[in-house]
């Protein structure tokens, strides 16, 4: 529940469509050209298997193992592949270049429009985290169509953040978690022939031979350490400790916490209701 408010993954789908098409007629209604990119799929094998599911539960071993046979951590990716087409593809791009031929006069007002030099508004979450954002223009109005308020839609993030951010800690110092990590450091000091204390100071390490660049070599170096990582957190018993702490915190949550998050996520969950019905309303 904790992750993005409780909701599916076609959900955050209607989400973000429903508010790229409000703000595509609205910045058309200021004279401006607006393209909708894909929105970002992400990676199934980016990071260690349990932070990969922050509502505690592990995916399929075959399934992991498959993401990262294919994907490693995906720094080969994300260093071979273009921000644009990380982020939206064909639309994005389209996007940049009419940007770019706007004149200074004209990017200030499609700033305006967009909302960029509305009224800032500071919000604490949690312990000491400050979260900023704008209200108003096209942005602010789509988060207000679909949430109800800007300030609902930035919560509906970083409440789940937050909160997931403490369990982080709290879940790495269990004792079951700690005996399995060590467990998991022998399983990878035998496979690999590295020694490594924890799977993000492994992915970290793989992520830093790209100080130089991407090669081929290092993609393969990549892919057989991620997969070498999935394979001995299911062998050590790590993912399945760090799981079973995780949903057993997350389910004795402090009743601030508690309140905030099931809060955030009846907003959420009443957002992805209203993204449908507007996506999926005939056109008129």
């Amino acid at each position: 529940m904790i992750a993005n408010g409780g909701i599916a993954p076609q959900e955050e789908q209607f989400l973000y469509a429903a508010q790229q098409d409000f703000v595509k007629r609205c910045m058309q209604a200021h004279g401006f050209k607006y393209y909708i990119g894909e929105p970002p799929a992400p990676l199934a094998a980016l990071a260690d298997t349990y932070l990969d599911t922050p509502t505690g539960q592990p995916p399929p071993e075959a399934q992991n193992l498959a993401a990262r046979a294919q994907y490693g951590y995906g720094f080969y990716y994300a260093h071979t592949t273009s921000p644009v087409a990380r982020n939206g593809g064909v639309g994005v791009e389209e996007q940049e270049k009419y940007l770019h031929s706007l004149s200074h006069a004209e990017s200030v007002r499609w700033s305006v429009a967009m909302g960029e030099y509305s009224r800032v508004v500071t919000l604490q979450v949690g312990d000491g985290r400050v979260v900023q954002f704008t209200t108003g223009g096209c942005h602010g109005r789509a988060q207000t169509l679909v949430y109800g308020s800007p300030r609902a839609a930035e919560l509906v993030i970083a409440v789940p953040e937050t909160i997931a951010s403490t369990l982080l800690t709290a879940v790495t110092a269990a004792p079951s978690v700690v005996r399995t990590t060590a467990a998991w450091s022998r399983c990878i000091d035998k496979t690999v022939g590295r020694v490594f204390a924890t799977p993000a100071a492994m992915s970290q390490w793989v992520g830093d031979q790209y100080s130089g660049g991407a090669t081929l070599t290092l993609r393969s170096l990549e892919i057989r350490y991620a997969v070498a990582d999935g394979r001995c957190q299911y062998s050590s018993g790590l993912a399945q400790a760090y799981s079973a702490t995780y949903r057993t915190l997350a389910n004795h949550l402090p009743a601030s916490e508690a309140g905030a998050l099931l809060a955030v996520t009846a907003d959420a969950q009443a957002a992805a209701a209203r993204a449908k019905q507007l996506v999926l309303r005939p056109s008129s």
